[in-house]
């Protein structure tokens, strides 16, 4: 996954301005630079290939769940997306962009809360896409 530059670029000015108005120290303005560095590596490593694959099959279930939802085949549609939920859970790429992308967290502030929700909330898909 090729994020070096620009990604890199972005670290490096944040970490300049923080470092600018005292946010963090050099120590730790070269802890993030690492970090950085290290995340990239991670992506690299990963399949590319084999994660377009994986986009282009979340696309045409995106196109059934519509599909079904508007059909009004809305447990059939649930189980579609439980299906490649699990397919998400399961794929080795996937579960690789995971983990390079952990690695971010320390890179990032807090996932806002409102993102946290929708992650554990108990909404249908065919709910999601209606609306």
């Amino acid at each position: 996954m090729k994020i070096s530059v620009p990604f890199l670029l972005a670290v490096l000015i944040s970490c300049s301005a923080l470092a600018q108005v005292g946010g963090i120290s050099e120590e730790q303005m070269q802890q993030m630079i690492s970090k950085a560095q290290q995340m990239q590596a991670c992506f690299e490593k990963i399949d590319q290939a084999a994660l377009q694959q994986f986009a282009t099959e979340g696309q045409r279930v995106e196109a059934q769940l519509r599909s079904l939802c508007s059909d009004a085949k809305r447990s059939e549609a649930q189980q579609l997306a439980m299906d490649f939920a699990r397919d998400y859970v399961d794929n080795k790429e996937m579960a690789a962009l995971r983990d390079c992308a952990s690695q971010m967290s320390d890179l990032i502030p807090q996932m806002p809360a409102a993102i946290k929700e929708m992650e554990t909330a108990n909404i249908h898909v065919c709910d999601a896409y209606l609306h």
